[in-house]
């Protein structure tokens, strides 16, 4: 069985890593990041979603489930793009193309929808089920489940030939990965379309999907791979075929996962994902059984032999309790082949194969449980406090919170011992964690008080010590237990853990609330944000790339004033811990403007 390791990190306390496998298996989905996923509610069907379908079989099944999964939210088609960034990225964060295995797109970066000259040119979106079929319809133009990202390339030889097999291939794409040719499929003999094997069984799938969420108008529908019927709909090889495919190519966790993602995008599933081998209660050798959503055993009938077994829950190691700052929390579950998802302090949820190891920074609660086959196991917490903590209310000083940060306008607010990040106003993004010899970016929200909350980033971003030092300045990267540094002359930001280097001393100039960060070693070099390949780095003036600006930890400024509490008050107002109230109570301090007040 192929394997893989996947780590989505964006809480601010934690840092996260997952054990990299040597090999990767052929599916998981992004997940990059559904900001609107509340708390925990990610994993599977909805309890009672397929009760409509309970006691079901044949082409009466069929219609049950058209149903249950027709009514959806309809997405535009530019929306699309966006989508991807949450259903279609693979471990390495690039799109996860189906159709080429020779391409590296980063999701809605320049490649998306360019001019498709060659092979690793561009991606587009992808009508699996070509769209001329259902004359560009809608919902089905923009049903996420079956218009997925794909080399446009490739996508274009492809054009809107039926899927099929071919053995003499009048084209094929990098390293043999898809063909196109003559069918070799009895029963059809013009031109197909011929996907990888490590995808049959997704396409075949998608396409049960369509037969079923749309047969009500597949009947008026034109292809070689339709029979014009309601039911069954599949042309007779296209179906034999399609059957096949899915015995040959199983329910794999990236189709897993990618429903689900899909479902929090337009609130519809596909069936045969969420209950493997269904689609022989409807078309294949179980058609006179009745189907039960909450008694499945994998499409095996009554007679049991691929029962599907609840996983066991994550164990946390070590425990909840008080523990060192950077202690590594490891999340495991005891059956094989099962994947951890987790979120801290109900924040976006994330995902890995066990196990999984966090860092953890600060104070916080994980919420795990694991997933295998389809099915979750029971949910379980801990609760993690850091040992002489000052940073999390938890200490000695829980006026100070590490997690919102206050954009600076000049030197005098460069204060030793104090935290700050590095952000692009112009892009939104703040700096974040390595990326080889680059720091990644990280999408962040900037209101209109020059405020930043980092805990609701997309992604980890670096805290930064500042530390006054001969000849300038140093940034000790929290978590790290190193320093910002420049280690030779070239596009580079990377660390160093040496304590009196130049490469790690930066000098620091901030006018207009621009920051020049030059290095001490490379004096020509200064950190700026390069947005065409999002990462920040040190670069020549000459490069033109886009300034940095730094943001200071809010809550660190002295000194208490008084006001009355009103509820007129128009400031923007924090409480000690960071957050953000609308109404002030009597008695209470609250940091307005930077500075701490008392209402009255």
């Amino acid at each position: 069985m192929r394997t893989f390791a996947r780590f989505f990190g964006r809480n601010l306390k934690i840092q996260s890593k997952l054990k990299s496998n040597t090999t990767i298996m052929k599916k998981f989905t992004s997940t990059l990041l559904l900001l609107f996923l509340v708390a925990f509610a990610f994993a599977q069907a909805p309890s009672g979603y397929y009760n409509a379908a309970k006691n079901k079989k044949g082409s009466s099944l069929k219609t049950a489930l058209c149903g249950i999964i027709y009514s959806h939210t309809q997405l535009s088609y530019k929306a699309l793009w966006e989508a991807y960034k949450t259903t279609d990225v693979r471990s390495d964060g690039k799109i996860w193309d189906m159709y080429s295995s020779a391409t590296n797109y980063v999701p809605g970066g320049s490649a998306q929808g360019h001019s498709y000259s060659g092979e690793g040119d561009s991606y587009n979106r992808e009508h699996s089920f070509p769209k001329s079929w259902f004359n560009d319809g809608y919902p089905m133009y923009t049903d996420l489940h079956h218009v997925i990202p794909t080399d446009g390339y490739v996508n274009n030889r492809r054009s809107n030939y039926p899927f099929g097999e071919t053995d003499n291939p009048t084209y094929s794409s990098s390293g043999g990965f898809s063909k196109l040719g003559p069918s070799s499929v009895s029963g059809y003999t013009g031109t197909v379309f011929e996907p990888n094997d490590e995808y049959k069984g997704d396409f075949a799938r998608i396409y049960f999907y369509m037969m079923t969420c749309y047969e009500n108008q597949i009947s008026g529908w034109k292809s070689a791979m339709l029979d014009g019927s309601k039911y069954p709909g599949l042309a007779e090889w296209a179906l034999n075929m399609l059957m096949r495919w899915a015995k040959e190519d199983p329910v794999s966790q990236k189709e897993i996962d990618r429903n689900n993602a899909v479902y929090h995008l337009q609130n519809n599933r596909n069936p045969f994902v969420d209950f493997p081998k269904l689609e022989e209660y409807i078309w294949g050798s179980k058609t006179d059984q009745q189907f039960d959503p909450n008694n499945y055993n994998g499409g095996s009938g009554t007679g049991g032999g691929d029962s599907i077994v609840k996983p066991n829950a994550p164990v946390f190691t070590p425990a909840g309790g008080e523990v060192e700052r950077g202690t590594t929390v490891t999340i495991s579950s005891s059956t094989e082949g099962a994947y951890i998802y987790y979120n801290v302090n109900g924040g976006t949820p994330k995902f890995g194969a066990s196990p999984v190891e966090i860092y953890i920074n600060n104070a916080c609660t994980i919420t795990a449980y694991a997933s295998a086959n389809g099915l979750e196991s029971d949910t379980v917490q801990a609760t993690y406090t850091i040992k002489g903590d000052t940073t999390s209310g938890g200490g000695s000083n829980p006026d100070i919170n590490i997690t919102t940060f206050k954009k600076i306008d000049s030197n005098t607010d460069l204060v030793d011992g104090s935290y700050y990040i590095l952000v692009s106003e112009k892009y939104n993004v703040a700096m974040g964690t390595a990326n080889g010899s680059y720091r990644r970016s990280v999408a962040v929200n900037i209101d209109s008080e020059n405020v930043i909350d980092i805990a609701a980033a997309d992604d980890v971003v670096s805290v930064l010590k500042l530390q006054n030092v001969t000849g300038g300045y140093t940034f000790e990267v929290v978590g790290e237990n190193a320093f910002l540094s420049l280690n030779s002359d070239k596009n580079a930001l990377e660390t160093t853990t040496q304590t009196a280097a130049n490469n790690m001393v930066w000098t620091i100039s901030i006018s207009e609330g621009t920051a020049q960060i030059y290095n001490k070693a490379f004096d020509e070099r200064l950190i700026q944000y390069n947005s065409g390949s999002p990462r920040f780095a040190t670069y020549k003036t000459t490069s033109k790339q886009q300034t940095v600006q730094l943001y200071r930890q809010y809550g660190t400024e002295t000194g208490l004033e008084s006001i009355q509490s009103r509820t007129d008050v128009q400031p923007v107002i924090y409480d000690l811990q960071g957050r953000r109230v609308f109404q002030m109570q009597k008695g209470r301090i609250y940091i307005i403007n930077g500075k701490k007040v008392l209402a009255k």
